[in-house]
């Protein structure tokens, strides 16, 4: 086996994308409508779940964020 301190961009960019989607939902839990609106903006799909396949959506409308739950809807 071969053994380098080289880095694998296939692990990199899904550490990125594990973060990105926390941050996704985060800000959907705490209804950061802005926040939101500049990832969709930077094109980032924002249709994504949790580990416990808990949507944006979902956090918005259990935390009470109305204006974030009507921003996923349309």
């Amino acid at each position: 086996m071969l053994v380098t301190d080289k880095i694998d961009p296939r692990k990199v960019a899904e550490m990125e994308k594990g973060i990105l989607s926390e941050y996704i939902i985060y800000f959907a839990s705490v209804g950061d409508l802005a926040a939101l609106k500049r990832l969709k903006f930077s094109d980032i799909n924002l249709n994504i779940n949790d580990y416990d396949k808990r949507t944006p959506l979902h956090l918005a409308a259990t935390n009470g964020n109305f204006e974030v739950v009507e921003y996923f809807i349309e």
